[in-house]
């Protein structure tokens, strides 16, 4: 048994160390290798491995406080410089003891955590990674919202991987939007660099300071309460920075009025399940 599972870590160890070539390799093409300082310094000492139980262990430490994490394949661990992904064994333990269900997510969940890894940094109460930031003695973090969105973003266009978690899905075509206004080299420099503040400044040069991080916190919170908040944000920092009308007509893929269709139909999805696919907030 000792030789079946020696040999079953080297093979899932292997596949690990070529995913993880492949991701630099692919990184390396489609971003300049000055906003990869972070990256190639966490390179130096990361690692990664499956752990089957890891996501129960946390799990109970979290329900301890009254808290939960969601179900996973993998989770970036910044103070560690560690990736932990959880192996089909370790979901179904999950699901049986908390008696719920969730598909097995894919092996490929792994380059979301490496965009965690390469956009990770140290910030002086705790740890920057991408557009978030965690005061790791206050228990306090913000941007995780368009963190996520936005790594999920890259992850679809660099490697044609597609999340159907519904938030993700919200969080990404946000992402999207931000990146058309501020322009995509902006937001890859800011994101692979961890600067937040960079983000929050590109922000409140078009709309002010407090909208600025009004949308940033609604994104780690988001609800229903939150959602006209959001569409207005969006419409009015789109219309400060384009001398355009017809805005909210669809010209193309691309076009303003198509994200902000495809926002609406993902909203619709997750908090209204609005089959008709009408406008949440125009009442469509």
């Amino acid at each position: 048994m000792g030789l079946v599972n020696d040999k079953v870590k080297k093979e899932n160890n292997s596949a690990l160390e070529y995913q993880k070539r492949n991701f630099i390799n692919i990184i390396e093409q489609k971003v300049p290798r000055k906003y990869l300082e972070l990256m190639y310094y966490n390179l130096k000492t990361f690692y990664a491995e499956f752990d089957a139980d890891y996501l129960i262990k946390e799990n109970e430490k979290l329900r301890k406080n009254g808290k939960s994490i969601g179900i996973g394949s993998g989770m970036y661990l910044p103070a560690e410089n560690r990736i932990v992904i959880f192996t089909p064994e370790g979901i179904e333990k999950y699901c049986e003891l908390y008696n719920i269900k969730a598909s097995i997510p894919l092996i490929n969940i792994y380059y979301h955590e490496l965009f965690h890894m390469s956009s990770s940094g140290k910030a002086k109460d705790g740890y920057c990674m991408g557009f978030s930031q965690s005061d790791f003695e206050n228990e306090k973090k913000i941007g995780d919202g368009i963190n996520e969105g936005y790594t999920e973003l890259l992850n679809e266009r660099f490697f044609e991987f597609k999340n159907n978690n519904k938030i993700y899905i919200i969080y990404k075509i946000i992402a999207e939007i931000i990146e058309s206004i501020i322009g995509e080299k902006k937001m890859m420099n800011l994101y692979f660099t961890a600067n937040l503040k960079g983000l929050f400044s590109e922000l409140s040069k078009i709309i002010g300071d407090n909208k600025a991080i009004e949308f940033i916190s609604a994104l780690d919170s988001l609800d229903e309460t939150k959602i006209k908040f959001i569409y207005d944000f969006l419409e009015e920092l789109y219309k400060k920075t384009h001398n355009d009308d017809d805005y909210l007509v669809i010209n193309n893929e691309s076009s303003f009025a198509s994200k902000m269709k495809r926002l609406d139909e993902a909203i619709n999805n997750k908090y209204y399940n609005n089959k008709n696919g009408n406008s949440v907030k125009r009442g469509g």
